[in-house]
């Protein structure tokens, strides 16, 4: 089965909430009363957001053709 997903069509967003103590003590790795979290979403991008994703995606496959290309041509020396 072939799931069609574009992408541009969502948008990620992360939260996250440090609890008192941790915001107070930042280096006490375990609490037992501890209620940080966090949390990755995806929503659906509003027009504005899909132009800026489509913009963006396109920007960067630009950036990984000419990188081929220089390295093809040999222009880059010891790539990482």
């Amino acid at each position: 089965m072939l799931i069609i997903h574009d992408p541009d069509d969502w948008v990620t967003e992360i939260s996250s909430h440090t609890c008192e103590h941790h915001k107070r003590q930042p280096w006490d790795r375990s609490w037992a009363g501890c209620t940080c979290s966090g949390g990755i979403s995806q929503r659906r991008a509003t027009p504005e957001e899909k132009a800026e994703n489509i913009k963006r995606r396109l920007a960067e496959e630009e950036r990984r053709r000419q990188h081929m290309a220089d390295y093809d041509a040999g222009r880059l020396k010891d790539v990482p």
